[in-house]
Formats: C-alpha cells, structure tokens, sequence
C-alpha cells in the first residue's frame, strides 16, 4: 500500500492506493492477465495543496498543506483526520505554505514559507516550541537527526541544525556549500547512523554530510538534470539511497561506502549510480 497527495487540482485529494494480491495462473493468454495495478482503496478531499506526506506507522499518515496547517490521519478501511494544527505557517496579514514534516517518535518538526520551525506533538493540540530564522528567507524542509537535534534547510541553500536541549532559538551550526547559491529542496537522515544527512538540491545536486563536522559536506554529486523532488535511503538497507527528480528519472545510488566514511561518495557522478529509471 502508498499514499499520495495532489497539487494544484481543482480539488486535492488523498488517496490510499492497494496493489491486489497476486493470483498464480497458468494461462498466459494476455486476455486473462490478473490486473496489477493499484487500486484507490481509500481518499479524503484535502485543504490547499499537499506540500509533504510522511507514513509514521502502518495507520498513521502526516500531511503538511500550502495553507500552512498540518493534519493528522489514521487508515484503518477508511483515511480519517484526526487531529489538525490549524495555519501554524503564516504571514503578518496572508497565509503562508508548510514545507516539511518531520517525524522522531511522538515528536513532529514542521517548517514553512514564514522562515519559521514549529515542534509539534502527538498528543498535544497546541505547537510546543516556535523558533524563528535569521535570514528572512523559507525554510523547505526539515529532518530530526536524533530526538534532541532537528536540522532545516532553506531556499538560500544553508543548512541550519538546532539543539533543543538549549533554550535559545539561535541555531548551534550553519552549513553552507562555497558554491552559487541554489535552494535546499528535499533531505533525509540515515537510518542507523544519525550524524549522516543526504541534501537535495534544485539544480539537480546531492550533498552527503557528515554533521558531526562543521560545514563541509563528505561528497558533491551532480546527476539529476533539474532539481531533486525527494531522496529517501532505504529504511531496511541503507546501503541504497534513492532520489528523484523534476527531469523525470528515479536514480539509485550505492551508497555502501557509508559505512567507511573516510572515503564515502565518489567525488564525481562516475558509476556511482546502479541504474537510472525515466518515467513516463
């Protein structure tokens, strides 16, 4: 099962899609071929655009929306909301869009157009802790490196990491690539080695850095044609990450060295990539 999340339609929606299950048949007439493509099981109409979805749990879906709010939905036959933090994001007189969601836990970190990052909490109604950005500019997404450490990046390219044992809002380090400035669009966390983060950005670069050192990233890799939409390292096999891009291909990248971080990355695309998938 996946869901998904619409944008810019006349109505959005989001829907819970099955792929049904497979049926052994030894017909291989083309006529009798068992359907395998998904099926919508479930959909709920959806306020504003969906900006970022995040599956904490086999019945718990996050979805941050262009309005600046954040819902929470469970699935059980049906998608049913059962919590909303109204317009967190917002503007001095306007709405202003959520970015990014990130979950550690019962813990949620959001961000938004507003240059603002919102802890939230499962079992709270009401935001925890809002922390303001200095450089007057969006945040675009958001990753919880441990429960006690949340980094965010924005549309000037710089990476900012907070510690939030501390309580000053200032954030504990600013990461940044000597290099032109281009928006930070998409990151994620590696799964068993926390300190480890993989950046995407809109001219179409990946960055993996090691956060326990300061403002250098371990590897610059430039593959996508157009900017990276979202990169995700395998949940159960971390050896692989994946990205994919607005220039219509999903990449996946060997991403073993890791585990020896003296050599990471290849310093240049060369075959880092195992193959390369154009959709259409």
């Amino acid at each position: 099962m996946f869901v998904t999340g619409s944008h810019n339609d006349d109505e959005n929606k989001l829907c819970v899609w099955k792929f049904p299950a497979p049926v052994s048949s030894m017909n291989d007439d083309a006529e009798n071929d068992v359907d395998d493509d998904p099926q919508v099981v479930s959909t709920m109409s959806f306020k504003g655009c969906v900006t970022d979805l995040k599956v904490v749990s086999d019945d718990l879906i996050f979805a941050s929306s262009s309005l600046g709010s954040v819902f929470l939905y469970r699935y059980s036959d049906q998608l049913q909301c059962i919590h909303t933090w109204e317009k967190l994001h917002s503007f001095q007189n306007d709405t202003a869009s959520a970015t990014g969601i990130s979950v550690k836990g019962q813990d949620v970190a959001t961000v938004g157009e507003d240059g603002k990052l919102y802890l939230l909490n499962f079992n709270v109604n009401q935001k925890i802790r809002e922390i303001g950005s200095s450089d007057l500019c969006s945040f675009t997404c958001v990753s919880y490196l441990r429960h006690h450490e949340v980094v965010a990046g924005n549309s000037l390219g710089y990476l900012r990491l907070w510690d939030l044992r501390s309580s000053s809002d200032a954030s504990s380090n600013l990461l940044t690539l000597s290099r032109e400035q281009t928006s930070v669009t998409c990151m994620n966390t590696h799964p068993t080695q926390s300190h480890i983060l993989a950046t995407g950005y809109d001219d179409g670069s990946l960055c993996i850095w090691d956060m326990r050192q300061d403002r250098k990233p371990m590897s610059l890799l430039e593959g996508h044609l157009a900017a990276v939409t979202e990169l995700l390292f395998h949940p159960t096999n971390p050896d692989y990450l994946y990205t994919c891009s607005l220039d219509s291909s999903v990449w996946q990248w060997d991403a073993s060295n890791l585990r020896n971080p003296v050599s990471a990355f290849p310093a240049t695309l060369g075959n880092s990539f195992n193959f390369c998938i154009f959709l259409v």
